[in-house]
């Protein structure tokens, strides 16, 4: 005795064809664990939804690195304009490692120390 397997169709709503389920998405939230339109009526609004994320994925990166963006302006200005240290804020620190240390996150509010004493003067 031969068995005959038939393949299943569906039918799409949005090309209005009856295809086999091969051309259907898997989902497993449908009764049928199939998309309901088929694979080649879902790629455009498929490719539209991922042009979208991007463009609002590329302007919250944007935001979020526009304000460090202008904090580094600002201290790059500031040490143009200020130089560097002489010597560390710490009393009798001999390091050479001398760098600036912006109080306050404020750029223009800053004070010569060394590496060591730089988290000493970020917790005063």
């Amino acid at each position: 005795m031969q068995t005959r397997i038939r393949a299943r169709k569906k039918v799409c709503p949005g090309c209005k064809g009856r295809k086999p389920l091969g051309e259907f998405w898997r989902d497993p939230r449908q009764s049928d664990g199939y998309d309901a339109t088929c694979s080649q009526c879902r790629k455009p609004s498929q490719k539209a939804y991922r042009a979208k994320v991007a463009v609002r994925n590329r302007r919250a990166r944007w935001a979020a690195t526009a304000s460090q963006r202008a904090k580094q302006a600002l201290r790059r200005l500031t040490k143009k304009l200020i130089g560097k240290p002489e010597r560390c804020a710490v009393p009798n620190c001999k390091r050479k490692d001398l760098g600036w240390h912006h109080l306050n996150g404020d750029p223009l509010e800053v004070v010569g120390c060394c590496s060591r004493h730089h988290k000493a003067i970020e917790c005063r």
